[in-house]
């Protein structure tokens, strides 16, 4: 179509609900093809969708589920776990990332990959990442109040956190409400983050590292972001995502693919974490090439805050009985 001097390509997605195997109301009938149509918006552009009741399945499904995340955002029913980032060369902890989780008490376990893409359609991410936050915050100073040495917590936002401008003040206002500082803190954030155009997202990027705190690109490696990224925004820590470190002991690509990003990383001044550690072989090759910080499963899962004291415990134990070997 041509608007003024300027072409514009349109396209249609259609929903269908047949009259009357599909409903014989008006109402029942329009409600089934708008979910026909968005199924079909969900395939892509220019596409039908037929309701079926399959798709009335899925669609009462997702909305038990969103019902039940409100109410588990608002009662209490998610959980943040731990997992530890270990210094390779002194078997030091260097920090702790933070990972919501939640145990439904008639659905079950309901994993992350599930409930984070959900609240970013139902508009609850912002609830969820203040939620994060504070309990990350507020945990990190009770840990120090009973004498165990947590250096840092981070804590994961979404593309759409960085585009509130709100998110500097939150998070001033969260580490001071603790009692932290700003070093305390740091905030993950992925290359999706980094594509997104809004010179509102790069400002508040600019204003949470003019307050102190330190800003992690996670999942490096998998995006499409420039490197030349990296040369611009006041980043403090690549993580290599866990995809590379699977692959280290029987794809050499991988192993290339790492040591490259350590290089860049290393050379721009950054942090380099490996996360998805599972296997003595894979810490091994991290080591050999240079890898300062790692974590995963072969060092420790991600676990309950009442559960750190007893794993700090075991791990400085069994780290200085392996220095002194």
């Amino acid at each position: 179509m041509q608007a003024s001097d300027v072409q514009v390509e349109l396209s249609v997605s259609v929903g269908v609900a047949m009259y009357p195997q599909d409903g014989t109301a008006m109402a029942s009938l329009l409600h089934r093809a708008e979910l026909a149509l968005h199924q079909a918006k969900a395939e892509g552009t220019g596409r039908i969708g037929f309701f079926s009741l399959a798709l009335s399945r899925v669609a009462e499904e997702r909305i038990a589920l969103e019902k039940a995340l409100r109410e588990a955002l608002q009662g209490g029913g998610l959980q943040l776990h731990y997992q530890p980032q270990v210094e390779l060369a002194s078997g030091r902890l260097h920090g702790l990332e933070a990972l919501a989780c939640w145990e439904h008490p008639t659905l079950g376990f309901i994993p992350p990959t599930r409930f984070i893409p959900l609240a970013e359609e139902c508009g609850l991410m912002g609830g969820l990442s203040r939620w994060a936050l504070d309990q990350a915050c507020r945990q990190l100073a009770l840990w120090r109040r009973e004498g165990l040495t947590v250096p840092v917590v981070a804590v994961n936002l979404s593309a759409s956190n960085f585009q509130s401008p709100e998110l500097p003040a939150i998070v001033a206002q969260t580490l001071e409400r603790h009692g932290l500082q700003a070093s305390d803190l740091i905030v993950e954030l992925t290359e999706s983050t980094l594509l997104d155009s809004q010179g509102s997202t790069l400002q508040t990027i600019e204003r949470l590292h003019a307050q102190g705190v330190r800003l992690s690109l996670d999942d490096f490696g998998t995006g499409y972001s420039s490197l030349s990224y990296l040369r611009r925004l006041p980043i403090a820590e690549l993580k290599l995502d866990r995809s590379f470190v699977a692959d280290l002991e029987h794809a050499p690509t991988a192993r290339a693919l790492s040591a490259a990003i350590l290089g860049i990383g290393t050379s721009l001044g950054l942090t380099v974490v490996a996360e998805g550690v599972e296997t003595a072989g894979q810490k091994e090759i991290l080591q050999d090439q240079g890898y300062q910080v790692v974590q995963g499963y072969w060092f420790a899962r991600p676990m309950a805050p009442q559960e750190l004291a007893g794993w700090m415990g075991s791990w400085c134990s069994s780290a200085s009985r392996s220095s002194r070997t």
